[in-house]
């Protein structure tokens, strides 16, 4: 599950005060949240949601989820993720994925969870590409299949998804959907691995003992390249 928005929602062109004034409500209730005065905090968010502010309803919807100022309540917390998620919200989509694939707030059914995981993935949301490919790779809710399975821990770790760098790596090594390919299963390990993925510091070693120095020297340009077109990895890189 995804903790609070870390942004406010932009004021869009010609929404007018009204909605200004609800961003600023919105702004003010997940301040409080950070404050840790849940209940306050839930407060104001149910008066947003109930008005239809995208934000406010994915938010009330976590704060059941987790019982944050509010009793938990799985039904509660799905409902206002759907509120959300009809609003397009990709969060709200990931979490729904999220609750059918535990079976909390609605029945269990993997296939729905591959569902909604799709549609958070096709609005950009990382943890959704790399759910997906997950399934994708284990056959779990669609048909098993390697080469959506790299396709879409490519677009994840495209956006700094550790959990799917070390996964790319993994199928490049076994040739699953792709050609075996060290230098490339070597480059993702090691991305992951300075992303903090514990696992990967392993594989980059074990990976990179298979290789020749020539190839060692292309993966290790390769894992610079990757870091001067995504200017903002090399600020999570743990020292």
């Amino acid at each position: 599950m995804k903790l609070l928005l870390a942004t406010v929602f932009a004021i869009m062109l010609g929404l007018g005060a009204a909605r200004a004034d609800q961003d600023a409500d919105f702004s003010a209730a997940v301040g409080l949240a950070e404050q840790g005065k849940y209940a306050e905090a839930a407060s104001r968010l149910r008066i947003l949601a109930q008005q239809g502010h995208a934000g406010a309803q994915y938010n009330l919807g976590f704060f059941y989820d987790l019982g944050l100022g509010t009793e938990q309540d799985y039904y509660a917390a799905f409902n206002w993720y759907s509120l959300a998620a009809a609003q397009g919200l990709p969060e709200a989509e990931y979490n729904i994925g999220v609750m059918h694939y535990l079976g909390r707030g609605v029945d269990k059914d993997v296939a729905q969870a591959a569902e909604w995981y799709r549609r958070a993935a096709e609005n950009g949301l990382p943890q959704a590409q790399t759910n997906l490919a997950v399934f994708y790779e284990s056959g779990q809710g669609v048909e098993q299949d390697y080469e959506k399975a790299l396709e879409w821990y490519g677009k994840a770790a495209d956006q700094g998804s550790e959990k799917a760098m070390f996964n790319l790596g993994f199928l490049y090594v076994k040739g699953l959907g792709v050609r075996r390919d060290l230098v490339t299963a070597y480059k993702w390990f090691t991305l992951a691995a300075m992303g903090g993925h514990e696992q990967a510091t392993k594989n980059r070693i074990l990976t990179g003992q298979a290789m020749s120095d020539d190839e060692l020297g292309v993966g290790n340009a390769d894992v610079r390249a990757f870091i001067e077109t995504h200017p903002g990895f090399e600020k999570r890189i743990r020292p």
